[in-house]
């Protein structure tokens, strides 16, 4: 029993002595997977603001232009952009 210990112990210990010499190179300009999402969360939120801003200016000038009288119609998606922030910051729970 105290030989196959031994013998145990001498295995893992010349494993670990073999395994001391391999170095490990690592890829220092690779970006990892939180920055890779991190990335792909902004483009993400970019491609999704830019479709609100496009399909609110529509809905703005083609649906509540017509149906609600002393509503002008918006010139640019800035202004789109302008109402959804003020909106969000009158009612934080919404957008």
């Amino acid at each position: 029993m105290i030989a196959l210990s031994r013998t145990m112990n001498a295995s893992a210990l010349i494993g670990s002595m073999a395994g001391a010499g391999l170095e490990q190179f690592a890829d220092t300009n690779a970006i990892g997977p939180s920055a890779r999402s991190t990335i792909v969360t902004v483009i993400t939120m970019i491609v999704v603001l830019g479709l609100i801003l496009l399909f609110g200016q529509f809905l703005w000038n083609n649906a509540l232009v017509p149906l609600v009288p002393g509503v002008k119609p918006a010139k640019s998606i800035f202004q789109i952009l302008g109402l959804s922030i003020l909106i969000s910051l009158l009612v934080p729970s919404c957008c």
